[in-house]
């Protein structure tokens, strides 16, 4: 007698949603609460610095400077990613390094 697979759909919690005849999980890591664009202009701007700051500690191979909530956040965005036990910028996260640098610069060109 040949058993079929275990179904798990019904283990799922309730935040699932049905597309295409699968399950997909809701995957919201900042929560439910709506942000104003002054709320997301102040955790983008220190997202940047820490993204600079992190940069430049694994430039001069010093990751243990970085706080772990840093390394979990930035790993949830894809802009840095476990490598064999090290820990490296990913291609994302080089061009959001470039972005910043250039929004940086702009900055001072206006002012």
């Amino acid at each position: 007698m040949v058993e079929s697979a275990p179904s798990y759909t019904g283990t799922l919690s309730t935040t699932t949603v049905r597309l295409r005849g699968c399950r997909y999980r809701c995957f919201n890591p900042e929560g439910t609460t709506m942000k104003t664009p002054g709320t997301l202009a102040k955790i983008n701007s220190a997202l940047h610095d820490s993204l600079l700051a992190t940069v430049d500690a694994l430039s001069r191979r010093r990751a243990c400077d970085i706080p772990e909530q840093t390394i979990d956040r930035f790993v949830a965005l894809r802009w840095l990613q476990w490598n064999g036990g090290n820990l490296r910028l990913t291609s994302t996260g080089e061009e959001m390094v470039v972005k910043v640098h250039a929004s940086m610069l702009g900055n001072l060109q206006a002012a």
